[in-house]
């Protein structure tokens, strides 16, 4: 019986939150934000799904960050949850209005389509024309994902 009720539980948790609505009340960079949920007033720290920008120390990170935060801060959002990831952070899409946020960052040239974890087909083909356009981020040939750019910079420390 323990065991029903807490399935119960934590199905009506998951119901309720994969579709809240929130104010944006911080954003550390493109893709990792703080969330007040305007239903309990918790805030809650969001990555955005499917998506990696650049980190802050990599060329256009603060660009990116600067627009998000002109862009969304203060903005009610609708926050579609889907799971945690292993920091904790509620991995969500974020819609102004009708409008993902992800997938403008994405066509906009502000992030990358992280295709490890978001499959999406329509996702890569948004991204591939931002490349060919050279917007955003694709101004430069050489942009190096933020991935990469992790796994290079945990390289350097184990090295140094």
């Amino acid at each position: 019986m323990k065991y029903v009720s807490f399935v119960l539980l934590v199905t009506l948790f998951n119901y309720s939150f994969s579709q809240s609505y929130g104010r944006i009340v911080s954003i550390h960079d493109g893709d990792t934000y703080r969330i007040e949920l305007i239903d309990n007033q918790e805030i809650i720290k969001v990555r955005l799904f499917g998506i990696d920008t650049t980190e802050l120390k990599q060329d256009f990170g603060i660009v990116v960050r600067d627009t998000c935060r002109s862009r969304y801060l203060k903005q009610l959002v609708k926050v579609r949850h889907d799971h945690s990831d292993r920091y904790g952070r509620y991995v969500c899409e974020l819609y102004l209005g009708e409008v993902s946020i992800n997938e403008t960052l994405i066509k906009e040239g502000y992030a990358w389509n992280y295709y490890r974890y978001s499959k999406s087909k329509y996702w890569e083909e948004l991204q591939q024309k931002a490349k060919r356009l050279k917007i955003g981020l694709w101004y430069n040939s050489n942009a190096v994902a933020p991935s990469e750019y992790r796994t290079k910079n945990k390289l350097r420390k184990l090295n140094d």
